[in-house]
Formats: C-alpha cells, sequence, structure tokens
C-alpha cells in the first residue's frame, strides 16, 4: 500500500482509488472508493495483517448530510489510537477458530453455554475434512475456507464472541447482512447461507432450543447472483497475452510472477479452472501423449467423478516445456514457487491488465465461446470442461468409460488455432497444397 500523509490539505483535494497508509500514524489508513472514503487499522495479528474499518470518512462536494455523519480526520487518528492500544494490550481484531477434535467441542455444551464462537467451532469442526477421509457430507476445502472466513471476520466480531447464541435474533442477522449488501450485494447472499445454515444445524442437533434463522427471513439483497455473460473481445484478448508477456520479461528472477503469469496462459488454453490449474504435478503430465490427467480430487466435484484427461495443444505444451526446463528435478508441482514444495501457490490476486467488469472465470467462458463459434458441439466442449451429464444420462456413465480423447483434441486444436491467429493477426498461415493424381 502506498504512502500518504494525510492532512487537512490532502483530505480537499482530489485522490486516485486506493489504500494508503498514514506514514505519521503506523498502522492507520485511507480507503478511497470512486464515491466513497472510510478509515481503517491494519495491524499484524496472528502473523498477518487484519483490517478493522473505523467508519466513513470525509468526500469532497458529497452532501453536507452525508459528510455531517463521517469522521474528521482528527476523530479517526484518535479512534485508531485507542483500538491500536486496545490490541497492543492483547485485544484481538479478528479472533481466530481453533478447531478440537470432531464432536468434543460440541458434546460438553448446552443452549446455556454455546457462544457464537463456540457454535462456529463446533460447526466448523463437523465439516472439515480429515486427513484420509472421503465422506461426501464434509465440505470440499475451498468452501470450508470461505465458510471459516465469513464466521471469522464478519458473524463473531459483529454478534460479540462471548453472546449466547440463543440471544441471537433475526434483528441481529438482519442488520449484518444489510450492512455487508451495501458493498458486496452478491456476497452478502453468501454470508446469509452460512448464517441460516449453521443455526438450522445447530438446531437439528439440539444443540439449541430454536434458531432464529429457522423462521422466514428476508433475502438479504434483490441484486441476486446473475448468470455472467462477460466474454472477452478479440482485442482484449490481445492486450491482455500482451500484458503477461510484458509481466514475465519485467519480472524475470520472479518465480511467483513467473508462475503467475503460466496458470494465466494455461486458463486461456486449456479452459479448465485456476483451482485445477495451479495443483498441475509433473506426474499428471505425459508429453509424449501430450495430455494431462487431473485426479478426481482436484476437480470441483470431488469423488464424485473420474479422473480428467486432457489434451494438450501446442501453447499449452510450449507452457509447460519451458517450465519443465527451468524446473529443479526435485519439484512435484508445476507452479511450486519454492524448490520440492507441496504447497498449491495460492489464488491469483488480480489480473495483469485492467479491463471493465472482469472475473478470472470470464477467460474459462471466452475459450468454451471461441471453440463454439469456430464449430465445436456442445457435446464435445462440456467433455472438455468436465462438467456433469445430465440426470438421464447418469446411468450411461456409469458403464461408459471412454475418455472422449480424440473429441477434445480436436476442440482443444481449434482453440489453440484460433488464440494463436488473435495473437498473431500479421503471421502468414502455411497453405499445404495436395498434388491430385489424373484418372
Amino acid at each position: 500500500m502506498p504512502p500518504l500523509l494525510l492532512t487537512a490539505q490532502t483530505l480537499l483535494g482530489p485522490i486516485p482509488p486506493g489504500d494508503y497508509m498514514d506514514p505519521s500514524c503506523p498502522n492507520f489508513g485511507l480507503r478511497v472508493r470512486k464515491t466513497s472514503r472510510s478509515w481503517f487499522i491494519r495491524p499484524w495479528e496472528n502473523g498477518k495483517r487484519v483490517r478493522k474499518d473505523l467508519g466513513p470518512a470525509w468526500v469532497p462536494g458529497r452532501a453536507p448530510a452525508v459528510n455531517a455523519k463521517a469522521l474528521t480526520l482528527k476523530a479517526a487518528r484518535a479512534k485508531a489510537a485507542d483500538l491500536l492500544q486496545l490490541h497492543a494490550d492483547g485485544t484481538l481484531l479478528r479472533p481466530r477458530i481453533v478447531l478440537p477434535e470432531t464432536g468434543v467441542l460440541a458434546n460438553e455444551l448446552t443452549p446455556a453455554t454455546m457462544t457464537v464462537a463456540n457454535l462456529a467451532t463446533a460447526y466448523l469442526a463437523f465439516h472439515k475434512q480429515r486427513p484420509g477421509q472421503s465422506d461426501p457430507k464434509k465440505w470440499s476445502a475451498s468452501w470450508y475456507q470461505d465458510c471459516r472466513a465469513y464466521l471469522e471476520d464478519l458473524v463473531i466480531p459483529a454478534f460479540g464472541a462471548d453472546t449466547l447464541a440463543k440471544d441471537i435474533t433475526r434483528r441481529h442477522v438482519r442488520d449484518l447482512v444489510e450492512r455487508y449488501a451495501t458493498r458486496a450485494p452478491v456476497a452478502a447472499n453468501r454470508l446469509f447461507a452460512v448464517i441460516r445454515k449453521m443455526f438450522r444445524w445447530a438446531s437439528r442437533r439440539d444443540y439449541l432450543d430454536g434458531a432464529p434463522m429457522v423462521a422466514e427471513v428476508d433475502q438479504p439483497t434483490d441484486e441476486t447472483d446473475r448468470r455472467r455473460d462477460r466474454v472477452l473481445s478479440t482485442d482484449e484478448i490481445r492486450r491482455f497475452w500482451i500484458a503477461l508477456d510484458k509481466t514475465a520479461r519485467t519480472n524475470p528472477q520472479a518465480g511467483r510472477e513467473r508462475a503467475i503469469v503460466d496458470v494465466w496462459r494455461l486458463r486461456f488454453t486449456t479452459a479448465q479452472r485456476e483451482n485445477q490449474i495451479r495443483a498441475i504435478r509433473w506426474t499428471w503430465i505425459d508429453f509424449e501423449k501430450k495430455t494431462v490427467e487431473f485426479p478426481a480430487r482436484v476437480m470441483k466435484r470431488k469423488g464424485k467423478q473420474p479422473p480428467h484427461l486432457l489434451p494438450l495443444g501446442p501453447l499449452a505444451l510450449q507452457v509447460l516445456k519451458r517450465r519443465r526446463a527451468f524446473a529443479d528435478p526435485t519439484d512435484l508441482l508445476v507452479f511450486g514457487t519454492r524448490t520440492a514444495t507441496t504447497q498449491v501457490p495460492g489464488l491469483t490476486r488480480g489480473a495483469p491488465l485492467e479491463l471493465p467488469d472482469f472475473q478470472g472465470k470470464d477467460v474459462r467462458r471466452t475459450a468454451t465461446t471461441l471453440m463454439a463459434e469456430h464449430g465445436v458441439s456442445d457435446f464435445d466442449i462440456s467433455r472438455v470442461l468436465n462438467h456433469a451429464r445430465k440426470v438421464d444420462e447418469g446411468v450411461t456413465e456409469i458403464y461408459n468409460k471412454y475418455k472422449y480423447l480424440p473429441e477434445k483434441t480436436r476442440a482443444l486444436e481449434t482453440l489453440d488455432r484460433v488464440l494463436s491467429a488473435i495473437l498473431h493477426p500479421t503471421r502468414k498461415r502455411k497453405n499445404v497444397v495436395v498434388q491430385l493424381k489424373r484418372a
């Protein structure tokens, strides 16, 4: 985060959107958005930075009635100093949930002793996948992390860790979700679902005599999870790829930056999900057959589908061969950022090129659309994407073990040709002339 000396004069002028730390007041900063500003503190806690919002800041030109509710610089610094002093004395801004062995905590609690923190801990412990488990009722690692983040970052701080769960009312839930919906409408629906499911789980298992969320509660926001239809244009694809090349050239020694660039390239050329790409191991790749086989455990429907055998086109093979040439012999992961690590790299935060209304999943949608526009059937595209079969095909899938490798190869070769034409529009194509014999 860039430093910015916060003064009364500084706040009068225009400030580009972003997060700024005040060098005169450690761990105190200002978040600037297009139409809003807010104060925050960001101290270290449990080995990482944690953010706590202090309230809205004054914005030039905004309605006086709105600015009247904002914190001045002096008031924000005073509030930040008080909270940072409490934090230095041992008060955690974001208490972490420490999971016990499954069932130990929940079995010892009653409705009279079940606090919000204990309920969240018991709920997470019940659903966490343990090593060696394959219980389909347990959550996937990604959904578990999402739920844990909602509970740790929003639910427990808002309701109070020591508040009895039975004292939480629909009013508490509605206020939290509606407040969160003002800045994240779609994520507010996720938060609402997490809270509702947690209280219903506690009620069904008799940890609570009743659950406030079992009763009817309105949807937190009318902006439901619409299906996105964003597809990158030809010019955007070309500019995106140029930005990837520029990032790789300017960071030749930075392993993480090179890995992120190559992950984006494979997402374009294979139309696979980011989680699958980041987890690729060298043992999954067969360079002679030009294939990679994803095990079921890294797929979206973990344990509910066979391994996904995927052919590799020239562009994808070029990326993997280049990484193989510079990889250490002891490396297990293709995109591991440390030698011989078994830790899958984290999500790629941000894209190398700013595009309007862009999300990472738009790359997969764009690749799919390009294949369809150039004659690949929906069935073959579905095999490339490894989508679930329809209900009426479920029984057939049990007996049909065909991998559809030729069909997937033709689909991805088509995608490879289209991308190559987009990335190199001036390159001349070789025309193959076949001499026909006279009859």
